[in-house]
């Protein structure tokens, strides 16, 4: 998926950003569209490892799906996120800020072939489902600010 923005200076994106070599080398073997339901992808058994910008929505998406990553940030927060899910998570590998192809392709072997990542990436996945699921702090944390906003003004917490 790549947005229809993608190219700085108004030069479109998505199909039509692509280079002519990349469309006959992949012709047949992939699709390339502006948007796709994300999360959806991520869980699919199939995938083995997201390549992500590393934003935030990105990031808890991929950890909540249990895939590894390989990270390549490019302002913001995401290198924070990229940092946390290298170094303290241990779900992803850092892209070198001038990418090349086949660093590409040594990056997203690694973050298949390893076990450590994958068992670790599974583990946040547990973590996040029991967060998210009854009684998890995420889902508690959630209903306590519903049940703060549904309370009528100048009601006492009692």
């Amino acid at each position: 998926s790549m947005r229809d923005n993608f190219v700085r200076g108004g030069g479109g994106g998505g199909l039509d950003a692509m280079p002519p070599a990349f469309k006959a080398e992949t012709a047949g073997r992939c699709h390339v569209t502006a948007w796709c339901p994300q999360e959806q992808v991520l869980r699919h058994p199939a995938v083995g490892c997201f390549l992500t910008h590393s934003g935030w929505n990105s990031t808890c998406e991929s950890v909540a799906a249990g895939v590894p990553m390989v990270c390549w940030p490019g302002f913001s927060d995401q290198y924070t996120n990229c940092k946390y899910a290298c170094e303290v998570w241990g779900v992803g590998v850092r892209l070198d800020a001038e990418v090349e192809r086949e660093q590409v392709a040594m990056h997203v072997r690694k973050a298949m072939a390893s076990e450590e990542m994958r068992k670790s990436a599974a583990k946040w996945k547990d973590e996040a489902e029991a967060a998210a699921g009854p009684g998890g702090s995420s889902r508690e944390n959630l209903l306590s600010m519903v049940r703060a906003l549904s309370r009528p003004p100048n009601s006492s917490d009692a």
